[in-house]
């Protein structure tokens, strides 16, 4: 069996003495039996190789009509990608960081004492706990912010796109802000945690805001994200994408989380 490019009618062929015995080699799916060869004797005519996306969910390469469909990550049928869950993936990955942070609270939390929970390593440094109670401060700062970007996101309509990008100053912001961020800035008195919290309550509390702030998440699935102003919670001059604010609550999240446990790591309790 030869394959051979033909320039003139842009087409793959294969030749071969006996096009029956060909098509047993190769798939039915993407050849049949054609016309005469330019090249002389039979041949087949291949398909497109690549066929659309509709094509490859209602049939697929290895299955026949009539067979289940299996989970796939692509592009859905209104044009939005789509993870195994059904959620856009940028938005999909969101949620895991934000439960990854949960579980890494609840570790920290269960790993220390009470007092050692409590305690300072410095008089001007903040305890792991002062360090989860700005998170919840912070937290309940952007929830209304984020239903209301929500609500003129919907309003506005628009599809999602394939793929979400941060604007320029979200962008800054969360690399200022993020886990590998080394610019320290002054926290806003509103969100420097006040009287000392147990233990217990505070995990309780950042977990229940964890679980309101992926419920906006998920009920954002699908909208023009990217599209939406939001005022940040920290500075009324500041505006960025609701993307962009959903971005930096787990990268501040993560960064705040690391010095609750250097914190822990050098108390004496």
């Amino acid at each position: 069996m030869i394959w051979r490019w033909h320039r003139a009618s842009g087409r793959l062929f294969v030749r071969t003495t006996d096009w029956r015995r060909s098509e047993d080699r190769v798939p039915p799916a993407v050849c049949r039996p054609g016309k005469p060869d330019p090249f002389g004797g039979e041949r087949l005519q291949l398909r497109a190789c690549r066929r659309s996306r509709s094509a490859q969910r209602e049939c697929g390469p290895d299955r026949s009509p009539g067979e289940a469909e299996p989970p796939w990550t692509g592009p859905a049928r209104d044009g939005r990608w789509k993870t195994r869950g059904g959620m856009h993936p940028d938005l999909a990955r969101i949620i895991s960081e934000l439960r990854a942070a949960e579980e890494r609270a609840r570790e920290l939390a269960e790993e220390s004492s009470e007092a050692g929970w409590q305690e300072r390593p410095e008089a001007s440094e903040w305890s792991a706990a002062e360090c989860v109670a700005h998170l919840n401060l912070t937290s309940e700062a952007y929830l209304p912010l984020l239903e209301e970007g929500l609500n003129r996101a919907r309003a506005d309509g628009g599809p999602s796109p394939s793929r979400f990008r941060r604007d320029p100053f979200g962008w800054m912001l969360g690399k200022a802000t993020g886990p590998g961020g080394r610019i320290k800035m002054k926290t806003a008195a509103a969100f420097v945690p006040g009287a000392t919290v147990p233990r217990e309550e505070v995990i309780r509390e950042f977990s229940r805001l964890q679980g309101q702030v992926i419920d906006v998440i998920e009920r954002a699935d699908g909208l023009a994200l990217q599209r939406v102003k939001v005022t940040s919670p920290f500075d009324p001059r500041a505006k960025y994408s609701l993307y962009s604010a959903l971005m930096l609550i787990p990268a501040h999240q993560q960064r705040h989380l690391r010095q609750a446990e250097r914190a822990l790591s050098r108390v004496k309790v």
